[in-house]
């Protein structure tokens, strides 16, 4: 009697099985030929699927010193005032923003970064202040006005105005293009350029 009701329990099982695995055949040709153009089977038509490693990291979307940040070309500035040539400095970490020139009497900036990676503290001028203006050639020359810091956040133009470094505004445009960028001691390294329209 056992054997009887185990052979139609078995029965009953494997007649289960195949319903179920006939039923989930056909759902899953349905959905194959919805996602197939023209119809049927075709794995290859069928979306790609992505699969996200959670314990990769994600890519940091912060500025790195190979981003081009400059607001003019670097490349363009000529290096004709203040007695140093800062022309083959390549793009570091300091970070400079908003240029503002104060008709004759200087610019002001805002630090981003500071140069601490030039072994700088926020207190040390150890670095070049370099301002470029327009001129009636259209040329954008100049060179050092003074040495900065983080902690100044602006320049004066009393080195450009006492002519030094053969330093002179006698030529430049009004309105014209100014640019300023801060160059390390020994030339080599960089910040952004910023620029803005000067007014006098």
């Amino acid at each position: 009697m056992w054997k009887k009701i185990w052979n139609w329990l078995t029965g009953k099982v494997n007649a289960y099985k195949e319903k179920g695995t006939a039923e989930l055949d056909a759902y899953w040709k349905k959905i194959d030929a919805a996602l197939t153009p023209g119809g049927g089977t075709s794995a290859t038509n069928a979306p790609p699927i992505v699969v996200v490693d959670p314990t990769t990291p994600i890519a940091d979307s912060q500025p790195t010193a190979q981003d081009a940040v400059d607001e003019v070309a670097f490349s363009s500035l000529k290096w004709t005032c203040g007695g140093f040539k800062g022309g083959g400095a390549n793009l570091s970490t300091p970070r400079i923003a908003n240029l503002k020139v104060k008709g004759t009497s200087g610019l002001s900036l805002k630090w981003l970064v500071g140069m601490a990676d030039w072994g700088l503290s926020d207190g040390d001028a150890g670095a070049l202040a370099c301002f470029f203006c327009e001129r009636a050639d259209g040329a954008l020359s100049g060179g050092k006005i003074d040495w900065i810091s983080k902690s100044r956040g602006s320049r004066d133009f009393a080195n450009p105005l006492s002519g030094y470094g053969g330093w002179t505004f006698s030529d430049v445009k009004n309105p014209a293009k100014a640019a300023f960028v801060v160059i390390s001691r020994d030339g080599r390294k960089r910040s952004n350029v910023i620029a803005a329209t000067w007014s006098r």
